[in-house]
């Protein structure tokens, strides 16, 4: 099973989906592969449930 579909699996979305989101991740952060986007995750810590929802 791949990263995108397990993702997918938890909260119900399709694969397609959890790719868009992650794109628009990297976009916004200016991040070009997932091992620097979960450094930066890690070091800046987990984000409020209200400024997630914001988009």
């Amino acid at each position: 099973m791949s990263h995108h579909q397990e993702i997918a699996r938890r909260p119900h979305i399709g694969t397609a989906t959890v790719k868009t989101h992650i794109n628009n991740l990297f976009a916004r952060t200016g991040m070009r592969d997932r091992a620097r986007a979960v450094r930066h995750a890690y070091r800046r810590g987990p984000i409020p449930a209200a400024a997630a929802a914001v988009t």
